[in-house]
């Protein structure tokens, strides 16, 4: 399959161009993968992007395209499975029992010292020739199967990371200023050692940690595929309103096709996320948690056994704030009638007093509002300024005030 992976129509420039047009602020390109095939010029494996398929170092030009740009770079990298992920083909002896292969699908021995001291190589290799803002690893160096093959590796490499970070002069000692996604919670204490990181589905409730759900743009399939369905902008959109009001950011992965083209599928919805974040943006970026995620029916946006996707309502409502506490942002994930109704901020549970002014993002003026039994009623004008989630400003002089 390799010499039918050709990228020949490859641009890292057009898509380092759409992930900006669809507003994001960092891009990771996955180095590693299970397959074993590093998308980069690896000095410890031949099973390369550059001296194979495209023989271009994927990885390294993705770099230099994202910081042209002035966004932050990162890396993700699977391979710590590769000891069992091709234990099918092992046992049924197709090409893995090959020895001439074992360099791609490793020698199917396990998690052994071996297997781990091919891992350390390749994924230090990473750090030290693209020098990553952020590293994301998958799942396999806490897999039960492993045993603790991984326990010490795993330390020395955030060890290894932060130091080389300092070195770089991206951070000092205590804040290296650059980011680890990992995931099974449970195996890293303490949490904050980085960013723990979910995969697909959503979130209930307000993270204690800055956390990362990744998802695709797919619904099956994290590649592109010809009979996988995709999710919507409006899903999209939701979903995005919902994690940033309970401490998460997302990672959102689009696939291209084999010759390096990114289908229609996934640029048309990246694009319509990128219309809507620049009206509604400033209630997404450099935001934080409000006391409360949200109110309404819809607990978390999310997919339903890869089939349903579970949108917000006219009642749906997610707060972020400021950094410094002075605004509150309320975005409603579907248009209301004549007034948004905020039932979290009535009378006696908010004090209304100290807001000084409420404005839709993208619109013209001054709202008009009043704190009643209800909630805070917000009087919408006559039509929204974007197609999906509408975010309000709300003012204060001081400090937001939390609910009671």
């Amino acid at each position: 399959m390799i010499p039918l992976f050709k990228a020949e129509k490859w641009d890292p420039d057009d898509w380092v161009q759409l992930a900006e047009d669809a507003g994001a602020k960092y891009f990771t390109v996955l180095s590693e993968f299970h397959d074993g095939f590093a998308m980069y010029d690896s000095s410890h494996t031949k099973w390369n992007s550059k001296n194979m398929g495209p023989k271009r170092d994927v990885t390294g030009e993705l770099a230099e395209a994202v910081r042209k740009r002035g966004m932050k770079f990162g890396i993700s990298n699977h391979l710590a499975f590769n000891f069992h992920f091709y234990n099918h083909n092992h046992a049924n002896g197709f090409d893995a029992s090959d020895p001439a292969t074992h360099g791609l699908y490793t020698d199917g021995r396990g998690a052994t010292p071996e297997f781990v001291d091919m891992w350390w190589k390749r994924t230090t290799e990473l750090v030290d020739k693209y020098q990553p803002d952020l590293y994301y690893f998958d799942w396999g160096w806490t897999h039960p199967s492993a045993g603790d093959a991984f326990v010490n590796a795993r330390r020395d490499f955030f060890a290894y990371y932060y130091n080389k970070a300092i070195d770089w002069g991206s951070g000092t000692y205590g804040d290296p200023n650059v980011v680890i996604n990992y995931k099974s919670w449970k195996e890293f204490h303490p949490e904050v050692i980085g960013v723990p990181d979910q995969e697909r589905g959503g979130a209930w409730q307000i993270s204690p940690h800055v956390a990362q759900l990744d998802d695709a743009i797919s619904i099956k399939s994290w590649s592109y595929s010809t009979i996988d369905n995709y999710k919507t902008p409006n899903f999209l959109v939701d979903a995005f309103v919902d994690l940033v009001s309970k401490n998460y950011c997302l990672q959102l992965a689009f696939g291209p096709k084999a010759d390096g083209t990114i289908p229609d599928e996934y640029r048309t919805r990246l694009l319509e996320l990128g219309k809507w974040l620049k009206v509604n943006g400033e209630a997404i970026y450099a935001t934080r948690p409000y006391v409360i995620f949200g109110e309404g029916p819809t607990k978390s946006i999310k997919v339903e056994n890869y089939k349903e996707m579970i949108t917000g309502t006219t009642k749906d409502i997610r707060f972020t704030r400021n950094k410094a506490n002075t605004l509150l942002y309320a975005t409603v994930l579907d248009w209301p009638d004549e007034k948004l109704v905020i039932e979290s901020f009535k009378a006696g549970k908010f004090d209304a007093d100290k807001i000084t002014r409420i404005e839709m993002l993208g619109g013209d003026g001054e709202l008009q509002w009043q704190q009643t039994d209800r909630g805070l009623e917000i009087s919408l004008p006559a039509a929204p300024a974007s197609d999906y989630a509408h975010a309000f400003r709300i003012s204060f002089e001081g400090q937001v005030p939390a609910v009671k």
